[in-house]
């Protein structure tokens, strides 16, 4: 078999398998038509148990993981007040960095919590959260894995720049960084004010379009976000991580593919990528 290069290439082509609805994620993986060499592998809570599948399904595809998404919603929650709640959160959490360290990721992407949080509940939940965290990083680091905290929407923990620099205050740069979601970070804000600010310790991307209000998880191009800026200020970071795409729907309809992600690239992505 061959395989791909130690790491992508900077902002070569991924695909999280969450761009594709369940039942046809491992048809993806196998559409080798496309060139698409890396992906992220999206965990559910039911499939914490299938690593030994994924493996197979990655290696039968010729698809090297990039990253693992750990499980996430109100039983995966890392910031739930009750003792017991954030226990089973943790322990998701660490079965999911072990899967990664088993099909070779390099990452684990998390939240760090769910929603709804109430303003005068934040505090709490933010405490909660960043020592859960500390704990997993630990986990991720026995398995030389990067831990990327995710940058999350509305009023989940981790939804400005502030609230990402508390829950990884004191945490290793080398080790710990941000998975930025460009579909998150834009809503009621500056998105390249916070690439800007977030610099270097963004570890890798989540891709995808949205109307300004709200996560739409559109394909680039279909929604208000400015590719070229984004690319630039991307560069201006020093980010050498793939271009990951995390678009689940089609603004007009259309069925989200390995081989329409591919499209969206080479015709939105790659001209900008192109320019000095």
């Amino acid at each position: 078999m061959t395989r791909t290069a130690a790491r992508p290439a900077p902002f070569e082509l991924a695909y999280s398998t969450a761009c594709f609805p369940a039942a046809t994620r491992e048809e993806a993986i196998l559409d080798g038509t496309t060139g698409v060499g890396w992906c992220e592998v999206a965990l559910g809570i039911d499939d914490l148990a299938t690593a030994v599948h994924w493996r197979e399904v990655l290696d039968r595809g010729d698809v090297e993981c990039w990253s693992v998404h750990a499980p996430f919603g109100q039983a995966v929650d890392l910031s739930a007040p009750a003792v017991a709640d954030r226990g089973a959160a943790l322990g998701a959490n660490l079965r999911a960095a072990a899967i990664a360290s088993e099909l070779g990721a390099r990452l684990l992407v998390v939240h760090a919590g769910a929603e709804p949080i109430a303003e005068p509940e934040r505090p709490g939940h933010l405490a909660a959260a960043r020592d859960g965290l500390r704990r997993l990083e630990r986990a991720c680091a026995d398995s030389g894995l990067i831990m990327a905290l995710e940058f999350l929407p509305r009023t989940c923990p981790g939804n400005r720049v502030e609230e990402l620099e508390y829950l990884l205050a004191g945490l290793p740069e080398d080790a710990v960084g941000v998975c930025l979601d460009v579909n998150h970070a834009n809503l009621g804000q500056d998105l390249g004010e916070n690439v800007r600010r977030l610099g270097r310790r963004i570890a890798t991307l989540h891709i995808s379009d949205n109307d300004g209000v709200d996560e739409q998880h559109w394909l680039p191009g279909q929604g208000r976000l400015d590719w070229a800026a984004i690319v630039a200020s991307l560069r201006s970071t020093g980010y050498r991580g793939p271009f990951t795409y995390e678009s689940s729907r089609d603004r007009a309809g259309g069925v989200i593919t390995p081989l329409a992600i591919r499209e969206n690239y080479e015709r939105l992505i790659r001209p900008l990528l192109a320019k000095e």
